[in-house]
């Protein structure tokens, strides 16, 4: 068979060009996989960027989806998904952050600066205010009264004496009866002006003088004759405190002043079908100390104190009477000790 004219070219032209022509086939290869390459990197990128996105909720009531690049105290930066400029925002006019797993945190204002602020003026001021405390307490008063049981003996004997010295048949004596305790109860009231660490109270109290007896009686009488003493006592003081340790919330306070004791003593005498009675007034010096512990919740104080007393019942003249027989006169005694509680509310 006869091969045409022009098959020697061709057969020279493809062996001349067969190493071009592969190495064409090569280099579309490589841009090929060099571009599938790039895409699926691009593609992996972006779907990272949009499942690690949070949320940023704005005061606005706008929420941003973005990739946070950092938070400090004054702002947060970050970048949105598929840009890489960074932006940024004022934490204040931030509310909450949403991260890419659900968790929410919110953002609250610093508020620690404010607040040392706003107590540290009022600390401040009230070392030179002056507040008003009100207290109202109970508590116990160790005395001794035994001079009143002696009163109410000496008293019997006396009438003793006048009886046998009046009456046919005679033979009237005095036996002793209820010895006075030296426990009573004292209620106060208490008035005070507070200022830094010193305060200045007025107050007042009211106490039961315990009760005394004797009895006067005669074999030959059928009735007898009782003699009871008791009555009350009215302190009225004048304090000045001073805080040794502690401060407005708790503390020690010491307390030292006078005033003056107001004593009414009752001598009552029942004899079978009728009674008669004689008071005694009297108006004593009076001197206080007191140690108080402090205890402070908002406008309510709780004081519990252990106060000692120093004063003694005496009689007066003009219009108040005095009962004396020979040289005892019917007067009750205040010096001892005690224990109070009370509370009280500032002003």
């Amino acid at each position: 068979m006869t091969e045409p004219p022009f098959a020697g070219q061709l057969t020279t032209l493809a062996v001349k060009f067969r190493p071009h022509l592969l190495l064409a086939c090569l280099l579309f290869l490589l841009l090929a996989a060099g571009a599938l390459t790039a895409q699926t990197e691009n593609a992996t990128v972006a779907g990272t960027e949009v499942a690690q996105s949070s949320e940023i909720g704005l005061a606005t009531g706008r929420v941003i989806s973005a990739n946070i690049v950092r938070r400090d105290k004054k702002e947060i930066v970050y970048r949105l998904p598929g840009s890489t400029d960074e932006q940024s925002l004022p934490l204040g006019e931030v509310i909450f952050i949403r991260s890419p797993q659900g968790a929410y945190d919110f953002i609250f204002p610093d508020e620690k600066p404010v607040a040392a602020e706003a107590a540290a003026v009022p600390q401040n001021a009230a070392s030179s205010q002056t507040e008003t405390l009100l207290l109202v307490g109970v508590g116990l008063t160790l005395s001794d009264n035994s001079a009143l049981t002696a009163f109410a003996g000496e008293y019997a004997r006396a009438l003793a004496a006048d009886y046998n010295s009046r009456l046919t048949p005679a033979g009237f004596v005095a036996q002793p009866g209820l010895e006075a305790g030296s426990l009573s109860a004292l209620f106060s009231a208490e008035c005070r002006w507070l200022r830094g660490e010193y305060m200045l109270g007025l107050g007042a109290g009211y106490t039961v003088i315990p009760k005394s007896s004797a009895v006067v009686s005669s074999a030959a009488y059928s009735g007898q004759e009782t003699i009871n003493v008791d009555g009350y006592a009215v302190p009225v003081t004048v304090m000045v405190y001073y805080r040794i340790w502690g401060d407005r919330s708790f503390g020690f306070h010491l307390g030292a002043g006078g005033g003056a004791l107001f004593t009414s003593v009752l001598v009552t005498r029942n004899f079978g079908r009728g009674s008669d009675y004689e008071e005694a007034r009297g108006l004593a010096p009076m001197l206080q100390l007191r140690p108080e512990l402090h205890l402070r919740a908002g406008p309510v104080t709780l004081v519990a104190a252990i106060p000692v007393f120093w004063a003694e019942g005496r009689p007066v003249g003009g219009d108040i009477s005095a009962i004396q027989t020979g040289s005892r006169v019917a007067a009750a005694s205040f010096t001892g000790a005690g224990f109070n509680l009370s509370v009280g509310y500032n002003f």
